[in-house]
């Protein structure tokens, strides 16, 4: 299974900073409706994102197949 890295996004509206948000390929994801970054001492810092969930969405996903054999999935990058 290929996959992609996510990035933290800086969202401006001008020279107003506006939030942060998670993009990939540095394309912003759709239907983001809030990100949290959050730091607890001696731990690696999390991004939190709520994402809204459509009808659409939820009436026709997408299905992938995690092989055993992606060794690469496991590892913490």
């Amino acid at each position: 299974m290929k996959n992609k890295p996510v990035q933290l996004a800086h969202i401006y509206r001008g020279q107003i900073f506006l939030g942060y948000g998670i993009a990939v390929d540095g394309a912003l994801l759709g239907q983001q409706l809030g990100t949290t970054i959050n730091t607890e001492p001696a731990s690696m810092p999390t991004i939190t994102t709520v994402f809204a969930l459509h009808a659409e969405m939820n009436e026709n996903p997408i299905r992938i197949d995690v092989n055993k054999n992606d060794s690469h999935l496991n590892e913490v990058k």
